[in-house]
């Protein structure tokens, strides 16, 4: 899966998928699309009709609704959404994290962590976690 976390001002994430047995530490699992930028975690078919939908203006409903393999966020100067099996939720906490190593990484930004430090603590510790991190200011 992924790990991906929101701090209030940076959203990152780590680069590792897998599929039978192999892996990839390149993928791509945060965007930046106009003043939003756009996280999901789960299938990588699943996250790519996700980002485009977002793109193509949020019609309808999203791909993960009814889907139980992962979650989207979206993160504007106005809100922070998140997209999962059962709809979408607004996320009043500072700070937001999805994914495999959510957890461990929502612990690291309740103690002070940047997001992308949380995802790195997230990616010691969690096994579907890691690859590069990257991470994307809203700004």
């Amino acid at each position: 899966m992924t790990t991906i976390a929101w701090d209030g001002k940076t959203l990152a994430a780590d680069t590792l998928a897998t599929s039978n047995g192999l892996r990839d530490n390149k993928t791509i699992k945060i965007w930046r699309r106009g003043g939003a930028l756009i996280g999901a975690c789960g299938s990588q078919a699943l996250c790519e009709r996700f980002r485009t939908w977002v793109i193509a203006g949020m019609e309808g409903e999203s791909p993960f609704e009814g889907a139980d393999d992962g979650n989207g966020l979206v993160v504007t100067q106005e809100a922070v959404l998140c997209f999962g099996d059962n709809g979408c939720w607004s996320v009043s906490e500072p700070f937001y994290t999805l994914g495999s190593g959510y957890q461990i990484a929502l612990g690291a930004l309740a103690m002070g962590a940047t997001a992308k430090q949380a995802v790195e603590i997230a990616a010691r510790f969690d096994t579907t976690t890691g690859g590069e991190i990257t991470a994307l200011s809203l700004s």
